[in-house]
């Protein structure tokens, strides 16, 4: 296996390290292409057609390849963004015109900015060496060309890091990812995310929360099993609390086997209020919020360190094969806390509960994501982040107030931050 450095140079063996983002599929001889799509840059094309025969024709309508691409006799799947692929041509080893590709199938979607995205799948026949397409002028700078099943729902836009064009809210704009192929293993899988208002698609992300940015960007099927007010333990007028609904509804409502499962909190659980923590323990006659408590607490105790507990055991046992991990709250204001120390940069009685989750993520090895304190840019006790990156940012008697991070907080600081977090561990 030959291995190269950022300036095409074969490394010798051994122990040679690799510089960071010098790995590419230009460079090695260990990546499977053909489980990720080749981006085309409309910008290599040239005025004109390919017609029937295979030899190039005048059209303003119409773009065609300028060179020959390789590809051998199989099934050819194209994605193209906004127009049409109108033909693809199939010649031999000696560049002779064979024939034309018959078309299999033909699906079209719409991306989240209304632009449609049309997929063609091709029969390439025998002793084909080299194709060539047409497309129609009104096709966007993106095109993928894959041997593998491009899924309808992909989206251009927010999936690829090389795209030429301006598509602002792209999800990998910022991340340092060298390769599509470094995320191919996510697509097709499904993900189940739970929590709060900060998992639920809802008025305050504008329906757009960071988990389905998540997997839109990875290509996996979501399910979101966020309900706002509630906590892994604090039900809120019904909605049933997280451990309950894994428990008693994800069997009959999410798939039985589940490629990812991340779940979000528990910083509801400490601000009272809704139908508090009966639902799991009847008997419960303590403060409006959820003690922190030891990790010697029994499992009848209602506490952060026994309920962290019972939450990580219930998902292992039930979802053996899936790959866990669990996201601390971000920081929110003041106002939603009981303990008055906590207005002091976002952080006070939530300390005890962190400490709890990562107690319990490193006994069963479960990977931990700590966006309370390590985050890139949610800070709602700075008026001007408050604002910039919260949907409900106000000041009161000095200290600005925000709990639910908008569109824009949850891309940068939830979105980004998960997946490189993903990357690292699955």
């Amino acid at each position: 296996m030959a291995v190269y450095d950022i300036n095409g140079n074969e490394i010798g063996g051994g122990s040679s390290s690799i510089p960071d983002h010098s790995v590419t599929p230009k460079k090695t001889t260990f990546f499977d292409e053909n489980a990720t799509y080749t981006f085309i840059d409309y910008g290599s094309l040239e005025s004109g057609l390919i017609n029937s025969s295979g030899a190039n024709a005048s059209s303003s309508s119409y773009k065609r390849t300028q060179g020959y691409i390789t590809h051998g006799a199989g099934t050819l799947y194209v994605v193209t963004y906004g127009g049409y692929l109108t033909r693809v041509c199939c010649y031999g080893s000696n560049q002779a015109f064979l024939s034309e590709a018959s078309t299999v199938s033909y699906s079209e979607w719409t991306d989240w900015q209304g632009t449609a995205c049309k997929k063609r799948i091709y029969t390439i026949p025998a002793d084909t060496a080299y194709i060539r397409f047409t497309c129609s002028t009104s096709v966007s700078d993106t095109m993928y060309l894959s041997d593998s099943d491009i899924p309808n729902g992909f989206n251009p836009s927010s999936t690829d890091f090389e795209i030429t064009g301006d598509y602002p809210s792209k999800i990998w704009n910022g991340l340092e990812i060298p390769y599509l192929g470094n995320i191919s293993k996510f697509k097709g899988k499904t993900i189940i995310c739970a929590g709060d208002s900060i998992v639920e698609a809802n008025t305050t992300n504008n329906n757009n929360p960071w988990c389905k940015m998540v997997a839109n960007a990875l290509g996996m099927t979501l399910y979101n099993d966020g309900q706002g007010g509630t906590g892994w333990a604090k039900n809120y007028y019904q909605r049933g609390c997280t451990v309950y609904r894994i428990e008693n509804n994800w069997a009959s409502l999410y798939p039985a086997n589940p490629d990812v499962i991340l779940v979000m909190g528990n910083q509801n659980d400490g601000t009272g209020g809704g139908a508090g923590y009966s639902q799991l323990n009847p008997d419960w006659t303590g403060s409006s919020y959820m003690p922190v408590g030891t990790k010697d607490d029994p499992a009848t105790t209602l506490s952060c360190y026994s309920i962290t507990r019972r939450l990580i055991e219930d998902l292992i046992t039930r979802y053996p094969k899936a790959k866990i991990g669990i996201i601390s709250s971000t920081p929110r204001s003041y106002t939603n806390s009981h303990f008055t120390d906590s207005q002091s940069y976002g952080h006070g009685w939530f300390e005890g509960y962190i400490e709890a989750h990562k107690y319990w993520c490193e006994e069963y090895d479960i990977p931990y994501l700590d966006l309370y304190h390590e985050n890139p840019c949610l800070r709602p006790w700075i008026n001007g982040n408050a604002t910039e990156y919260f949907y409900d940012a106000t000041e009161v008697d000095g200290y600005t107030t925000g709990v639910h991070p908008n569109e824009t907080g949850h891309l940068n600081g939830i979105a980004y931050p998960v997946l490189q977090w993903m990357l690292t561990w699955m």
